[in-house]
């Protein structure tokens, strides 16, 4: 019985390797890029929901009357803290008969209090009466 080499049709086990190794690196890359997509998604995903409560928790606190001073706190249905301080400020010039109301609102994730997803302030312009 004799082996002729010269006619072998078909793949050598060395060539099989190297077409695997090449596609698990093409596989590896495309898979790291889809846990980096998600993983984008699920930050953006976090700031919107801290952005719509921040929103409608400050858009309430301006509509509030009478207006509560102090500061509040709490927590969102979204795993979030909620911090927010209204405060009286000093008018620029005080021979102007208004005070200036200081409104101001962080949102953060509750594992980490000290970063901040979204931050918001603002201030109201209100007359004060006439002696």
């Amino acid at each position: 019985m004799t082996l002729n080499l010269g006619n072998q049709k078909g793949f050598s086990l060395l060539e099989v390797l190297v077409a695997f190794a090449i596609l698990s690196l093409a596989l590896s890359l495309i898979y790291e890029i889809f846990i980096a997509t998600s993983q984008r998604r699920e930050a953006d995903l976090k700031k919107y929901q801290a952005l719509t409560f921040a929103e409608e928790k400050l858009s309430e606190a301006l509509s509030q009357r009478p207006i509560q001073f102090g500061k509040f706190n709490g927590e969102t249905e979204h795993q979030m803290g909620w911090s927010l301080s209204i405060e009286r400020r000093e008018a620029d010039e005080p021979e102007h008969r208004f005070e200036t109301i200081g409104y101001q609102l962080q949102v953060y994730p509750l594992r980490t209090p000290e970063v901040h997803l979204i931050s918001l302030e603002t201030r109201r312009i209100r007359g004060i009466g006439r002696e």
